[in-house]
């Protein structure tokens, strides 16, 4: 769940890849359907400072899911979703574990001062199987605001927009039995894409993630996340 980019926790350096999210591939009237490719690479031994490539393909996950878009109003869309599959860990005897999620985004935009802006908030919910299911609950709540700023530029013949957003994370890995103890992170950056709308909405972008246990990163991002 943290996404495609570079992270730090202590002295543990990982670089994540993930393919594309959220594919539309059915709509009609309000409501639009959408495939999530749920792939993920975790690449492992190497040193940022150093520029040196990684040295072992340290996990693998293939989660694919379905996300369904509801347009509540013109400004307003929930977004229920399930993923689920199985991932495996290299570094850990080639251990393998079931995992599946269920949640629900909501995204509100409006125009403030003349900036179009987005408000999203996410509430996720996931198991893992290891030899068994899991006792507990992961659980992630979401919230963040990306504003498009008043500005255009172009590289070559298209012109592209440019996205601010702010997003804060709170989780748990024990929601049933330690809620008390939470984590959080928090995720600042950018995302460009095109000016005027285009059938499959592509956007790129970086952001600088920072949270518990001294977690620290730059994640690619595909636009604001909700």
């Amino acid at each position: 769940w943290l996404g495609a980019g570079y992270y730090q926790v202590g002295q543990a350096e990982v670089f994540h890849v993930t393919a594309p999210s959220a594919i539309p591939v059915y709509t009609r009237g309000d409501v639009s359907y959408q495939l999530s490719t749920g792939v993920a690479l975790g690449l492992a031994g190497f040193k940022l400072s150093e520029l040196s490539p990684p040295q072992e393909l340290s996990t693998l996950s293939l989660a694919p899911g379905l996300q369904i878009a509801y347009s509540v109003t013109p400004h307003w869309q929930l977004k229920p979703f399930v993923h689920g599959g199985i991932g495996f860990s290299f570094t850990d005897k080639s251990k393998s574990t079931y995992l599946m999620s269920v949640g629900l985004k909501n995204v509100y935009r409006r125009s403030i001062y003349g900036l179009k802006t987005s408000f999203g908030n996410r509430l996720l919910f996931a198991k893992y199987h290891e030899t068994k299911w899991s006792d507990d609950t992961l659980a992630i709540l979401s919230h963040g605001v990306d504003v498009k700023l008043p500005l255009s530029f172009s590289v070559g013949a298209t012109p592209l927009d440019l996205n601010l957003f702010l997003i804060h994370d709170l989780f748990t890995p024990q929601l049933t039995s330690r809620l008390t103890q939470l984590s959080w992170m928090m995720k600042m950056g950018f995302h460009i894409g095109h000016v005027k709308p285009v059938r499959l909405k592509l956007r790129l972008g970086l952001y600088y993630v920072a949270g518990d246990e001294r977690l620290k990163g730059v994640r690619i991002n595909m636009g604001f996340p909700f």
